[in-house]
């Protein structure tokens, strides 16, 4: 998750001491970082060719991307006020884990040479392969039905469903223990090799850069992203205004 995704998270609004009035304008803040799919789409996404849908694709993540990025600016610059900000950037860093040691900034800080950025890629795309094949096939291993017949009749009208065997409560269980079991060994064994791959002074300035320790709880939603605390009795009209940015123009204007 992002600045803009975390800070929606009632819990880092709480570390940061965010107000009431800076909740309002994050939340406006958000609102506008959103790209504006029927627009750029035409509403006519299903009369697309395959070729025409991945370059429109490729264009929603380009237009999101940059609109996330001039947001999480205001977000820093303009909203929150220097601790704030440097809080939530240790926060960020916190989820980000490992992950943030491949973005330029964080590698510049931590004075990371380019073989060691390289290393890290690679240990972390090798972690990745691991785990997608751990949990390959695992959609139908629970059961379900499936249409069998003989290999001279496939595509036939007459073809048979037959019943694959579902698997009880304590096998399921059972298997997905066995996953997290096998998915912890991964991460462990990534954790260990990336660590290698950094000197003792590198881990002390990454520590330093996360800051205190910040719990995120995994199931709080961020489905209200700019979060509903701040907007006041029901009813009240009227939000905080977005900052404008130094030398931004306003529409209509030259």
């Amino acid at each position: 998750p992002g600045a803009l995704q975390l800070i929606g998270r009632e819990e880092v609004r709480k570390e940061l001491k965010v107000s009431e009035e800076q909740q309002g304008i994050i939340r406006e803040l958000s609102q506008s970082a959103r790209p504006d799919f029927r627009a750029l789409f035409g509403g006519n996404f299903r009369d697309l060719s395959r070729e025409d849908r991945e370059k429109k694709l490729a264009e929603l993540r380009k237009t999101s991307e940059k609109k996330s990025k001039e947001a999480e600016a205001d977000l820093y610059g303009l909203i929150l006020d220097e601790a704030q900000a440097k809080r939530l950037k240790q926060i960020v860093l916190q989820q980000k884990g490992n992950r943030a040691l491949t973005e330029p900034e964080v590698a510049k800080a931590l004075g990371l040479s380019a073989a060691q950025v390289v290393k890290i890629k690679m240990t972390m795309e090798s972690s990745q392969k691991k785990q997608q094949a751990l949990f390959a096939g695992l959609g139908g291993a629970f059961g379900g039905r499936r249409r069998s017949g003989d290999k001279g009749d496939k595509g036939a009208k007459g073809a048979k469903k037959t019943e694959r065997k579902r698997q009880s409560r304590e096998e399921i269980q059972k298997r997905f223990a066995d996953l997290r079991t096998k998915g912890e060994a991964i991460r462990a064994e990534t954790e260990k090799a990336i660590a290698g791959v950094l000197t003792t002074g590198q881990k002390t300035k990454f520590e330093a850069l996360k800051g205190p320790k910040f719990e995120l709880a995994r199931r709080s939603s961020t489905r209200s992203r700019g979060g509903r605390g701040g907007q006041g009795k029901k009813g009240q009209r009227g939000r905080p205004k977005r900052p404008t940015r130094p030398g931004a123009k306003k529409k209509g204007v030259a």
